[in-house]
């Protein structure tokens, strides 16, 4: 495998999940897994993936099968993180003080709407760096654009959620 990927590195993020209802806590594992094996699968599709090289040293064949995959994950990035998203949305409405006026709801989805358009964003910028001949500079950046968003992410908005379903506080409040 791979170097850690950011989801895996971040221990809080691993204790709070831990801290939900059984059933949104396998949802939230799968998912999570889901993100992780793609993260992996990059790292596995691209050789040069973790250094500033391109790929001038892959055969014809490498290359091929590199810039053939990108199209996937594409795919699978947006179908998995959507799922997630509208999950976390839903796991987030059926706390008891949890509505879609609710402050913390909103910035929350706005998040996600925000991240989806990023993804969106950079897909293009990959497809364009792949178009040009840049495969492994396209693989570079989407790795690491994906795993800066997706902890950024888990760190502002995911952590504090899990953290206040157990204390039943608002994220962003103190309890008194």
């Amino acid at each position: 495998m791979g170097k850690t990927t950011p989801l895996q590195s971040s221990d809080l993020v691993n204790k709070s999940i831990k801290k939900l209802a059984d059933e949104d806590y396998f949802q939230i594992e799968m998912e999570h897994a889901s993100l992780e094996k793609l993260l992996n699968d990059l790292t596995d599709s691209c050789c040069n993936l973790h250094n500033q090289f391109g790929c001038q040293g892959c055969g014809e064949g490498k290359l091929a099968a590199c810039r053939g995959r990108f199209p996937s994950f594409f795919h699978d990035l947006i179908e998995i993180v959507g799922n997630h998203f509208y999950h976390e949305e839903t796991i987030m409405l059926n706390r008891p003080h949890v509505t879609e006026g609710y402050e913390y709801f909103r910035a929350h989805r706005a998040a996600h709407t925000n991240i989806m358009r990023s993804l969106s964003s950079l897909i293009g910028e990959c497809s364009t760096l792949d178009k040009l001949g840049k495969t492994a500079e396209s693989y570079r950046h989407f790795y690491n654009k994906l795993s800066t968003l997706l902890e950024e992410h888990n760190v502002a908005f995911d952590v504090p959620f899990i953290e206040s379903t157990r204390n039943n506080t608002s994220p962003g409040n103190h309890h008194h």
